[in-house]
């Protein structure tokens, strides 16, 4: 569905951009528009190189809402686990 498009749309971006910048979303949500809808991007530091990243998308009136936890290791990320959160 679209909600789930773009949540995980939002998900390749933020992962692309913490590559970008390992800070990237450390000082708090991030706002992002993308093809119709809106997301909402938290990223939590673990600590270890360790990053929660929480995407809350949103398209007309449906919401979709993702948890990736990863590590990132000599400028690589490595995808720890992934799950669909209830809203």
């Amino acid at each position: 569905d679209e909600a789930e498009a773009l949540t995980e749309g939002c998900m390749d971006e933020a992962l692309h951009r913490i590559r970008k910048d390992n800070n990237y979303g450390l000082s708090g949500a991030i706002n992002l528009s993308l093809g119709g809808g809106s997301c909402i991007i938290t990223v939590t530091d673990l600590g270890g190189g360790q990053r929660d990243i929480i995407i809350d998308g949103s398209v007309s009136y449906y919401e979709k809402k993702i948890k990736n936890t990863i590590t990132i290791q000599n400028n690589k990320i490595i995808l720890n686990s992934w799950e669909e959160l209830t809203n």
